[in-house]
């Protein structure tokens, strides 16, 4: 993964234990959307598409936050709803204008 994240998962011992931590502190603490994203991103890397889609939608739910745009959008992407995701990119982009993709 990108190197951000790479950092974050060493910090939890991996992917899959990154996985098992997110989603149980996520659990934990619902409302806090910085954990919706870090497991979005944890379910990305390991390809469950759905699951980071949803992670990511909980996390924009919580709060308007351009990484949370950019990363839903980067799914989208990838899955080809190329329109949604350029959406989801504008919106992100403009929260921050210099956000670096």
């Amino acid at each position: 993964p990108e190197p951000a994240l790479a950092m974050l998962f060493d910090r939890y011992g991996g992917v899959d234990a990154a996985l098992k931590l997110l989603a149980r502190a996520a659990e934990l603490n619902p409302k806090d959307p910085v954990l919706w994203s870090d497991l979005g991103n944890a379910h990305r890397v390991k390809g469950h598409t759905d699951r980071a889609i949803e992670c990511f939608e909980r996390a924009l739910n919580l709060q308007s936050h351009p990484d949370f745009f950019l990363n839903l959008g980067g799914v989208r992407f990838v899955i080809g709803e190329l329109e949604e995701a350029v959406r989801l990119f504008n919106l992100g982009l403009k929260l921050n204008p210099r956000h670096v993709l």
